[in-house]
Parts: structure tokens; C-alpha cells; sequence
């Protein structure tokens, strides 16, 4: 009997006794078809635009740690393109696999009150020594966290997630797969972050021969009905003779740096790192291709962008919004117009 059961539930049918359907699709375009019956429902989170895409991601997400389909909406958020995990998740992750285990604990301890108010989360695990850390006020306030709200409201909950974050990574990384927490992913929210349209200059090839004839034809229009212009395009083809003298140096120059090699090569590729201070307005999204995130400052030579590595090297940078700093920069490959330069240091001056 248990069989038939078995086979009615895979066939999409009913047991008896059974009012759970399971998510089985057999191929993409059957889980396309319940992710979207489920983007529908008033169960689905907000934050998924009603959209089957990212419900089916949230899902096969959740599949990987573990979780069934409606605890995949539950606890699988998406922060600036970057899926994470509600820390009520990662408790439950965390105590199953302790239960698998059949060895280990997971606990924390709240300690003072105020501006000493600190969290410890001690985890042990089976086969592994005990591992503890501690996050502080004291911590927060320097990251710059503690005037935000949830903060505000809630400092015993933030100071925990910031502490449990840190034990579950170093000590169940296996069980979250890299998956980071949602509440500690707030401060990491660009909410003051413009966004501002460049283009790459890598490729200035196609641009001009765009601007070139754009350019020419209303000269030849507005100069069309009065002849003498003609012999004003006269001249015109003696710039042409200097583009074939430009390139000629072009060329030379790739079998110059097919020559080098070694340290000479590196020698040569050198970029040199310039300095820069200013006044830091606060950090912006490029909407280039891949988007990119770069500091707005404030200098002698006006307001300059400089890009940074990564999303979380500029979201660093935040305790210094408003304040004099310096950077060292280094010349972009390729090129972005309006960017001054790459970050390869960048930090408060001494004064």
C-alpha cells in the first residue's frame, strides 16, 4: 500500500491520509510553471517582484542547504544581487547538522548593558576544538553600525547575528556553502549610494566614426546652399595623410613590447599610483557592465571619481563620508570616462 502511495505522490496525485504535493518538476520548464503559481501567492516575499525567476532561484538555493520549497521563500533573501540567509535559517541549519553529528552545541551569552554591551557565541563541533567570538558595542560603533535603527531598536539581536556570523563561517562553513547572513548584509545596503551612467573609452574606435558623420552632415547642409564651403572641404584631406603617420608609430610599437620580456616587461607595464585629497561626498554605483562602485571626492581639480575593487571595499569607506581623505590611485584598463583612477589606498588623512 505504502507503494502505491509512493507512486500516486510522484505521479502529481494524492495518498490517502496525504495533503502535501511534493516539488518534483522533471525539467526546467515544469519548475518555471510552479514558480510562477507560487510568485502569485500572498505567501511569496515582496522583495521577488512577483517574478518566477527568482522564486525558482530562491528555491534551487534553498535546495542546496537543505531547505524545502516554501522554507526556501521563507528564508532565502537576495541583498544587491547576492543570495543570503535569515539568521533563524542558519539556527536551523546549524542544529541539524548537530543533530546529524550526534555531537556538539551552538550557544550564546549576552553580556553588560549600554555602550558595554557585548555578545558571545561559542560553538562546538564534533572533531573540532570549541571556537568562541565576541562582538562588541565597542565594535559596532567603530564599523559605523550603531546609528543605524535596527541598531537602535534592536542591539542585542545585531551584536548576536554580527557574532554568530562569524562563528558559523569559520566553523559550519560546510553546512551554509559560503550563503551569508541576512541581518548582518544590512549595512552593506547602498541606500545612499547614487547611481550614476559611464561608459567604458575602451573602445573609442566606433564612437567617432558615430560623432564624425553626425558632426559633418549639418556643416554640409548649413553650408550647402552657399557654394564657397566646397573649398573649405579642400583642406580637408591633409589631416588624413597625418592619421596614416599616427599609426605608423602604432605599429612599431607591438613588436617593441612582443621584445621585452621578464622584468623589463613588467618594468614597462608599471602604472605609476598618483595622490589625491579631498573631501569624501560618499561612494556611487557605476551602472557599467559588470556595475562597478567608486568614491565621489571633493578636490582641488573638482569632484573626482575613483573606483574601488569591490562592493565592500566602498561600503568601508562609509565612517568617512564627510571627511578629508587621501587616495592613492592608479590609471583604469580599460579606461571609464569620468573615473579618475583605480583605489589603491584609501583612508584618512592625518589632519
Amino acid at each position: 500500500m505504502s507503494e502505491q502511495n509512493d507512486k500516486a505522490l510522484v505521479a502529481g496525485g494524492s495518498a490517502p491520509g496525504k495533503s502535501m504535493i511534493p516539488f518534483s518538476p522533471q525539467n526546467l520548464n515544469e519548475a518555471l510553471t510552479i514558480s510562477g503559481q507560487l510568485a502569485q501567492s500572498d505567501l511569496c516575499p515582496k522583495s521577488f517582484d512577483n517574478r518566477k525567476e527568482n522564486v525558482l532561484a530562491a528555491i534551487m538555493m534553498g535546495h542546496e542547504l537543505g531547505f524545502g520549497v516554501m522554507q526556501s521563500l521563507s528564508n532565502i533573501a537576495v541583498v544587491n544581487g547576492r543570495a543570503s540567509i535569515w539568521g533563524e535559517g542558519v539556527t536551523a541549519l546549524i542544529q541539524r547538522a548537530i543533530r546529524e553529528e550526534g555531537e556538539g552545541y551552538f550557544t550564546d551569552k549576552v553580556t553588560g548593558e549600554g555602550d558595554k554591551l557585548a555578545v558571545t557565541v561559542t560553538s562546538k563541533r564534533k572533531g573540532q576544538p570549541e571556537y568562541s567570538f565576541t562582538y562588541t558595542w565597542d565594535d559596532a560603533k567603530k564599523a559605523g553600525l550603531t546609528t543605524k535603527d535596527t541598531y537602535q531598536k534592536y542591539p542585542k539581536d545585531m551584536l548576536y547575528w554580527k557574532a554568530a556570523g562569524r562563528v558559523a563561517k569559520r566553523q559550519w562553513a560546510d553546512v551554509l556553502k559560503g550563503i551569508a547572513i541576512r541581518e548582518n548584509m544590512d549595512e552593506m545596503e547602498p541606500v545612499e549610494v547614487d547611481q550614476v551612467r559611464v561608459y567604458p573609452t575602451d573602445s573609442p574606435a566606433p564612437e567617432k566614426p558615430k560623432d564624425e558623420p553626425k558632426a559633418e552632415a549639418p556643416k554640409a547642409e548649413k553650408k550647402g546652399p552657399g557654394r564657397p564651403p566646397k573649398a573649405e572641404k579642400a583642406p580637408e584631406p591633409q589631416p588624413e595623410p597625418e592619421k596614416p603617420a599616427q599609426s605608423q608609430p602604432e605599429a612599431p610599437a607591438a613588436p617593441v613590447e612582443e621584445e621585452l620580456a621578464g622584468p623589463e616587461a613588467q618594468e614597462a607595464e608599471a602604472k605609476p599610483v598618483l595622490r589625491a585629497i579631498g573631501t569624501y561626498e560618499k561612494a556611487v554605483k557605476l551602472l557599467t557592465t559588470p556595475p562597478a562602485y567608486a568614491a565621489r571626492v571633493l578636490t582641488m581639480d573638482g569632484l573626482l571619481m575613483f573606483v574601488f575593487d569591490s562592493y565592500e571595499a566602498a561600503v568601508a569607506t562609509k565612517p568617512l563620508t564627510g571627511k578629508t581623505v587621501e587616495v592613492m590611485h592608479e590609471a583604469i584598463t580599460p579606461p571609464i570616462a569620468g573615473v579618475a583612477g583605480k583605489v589603491v589606498k584609501f583612508g584618512a588623512t592625518s589632519k
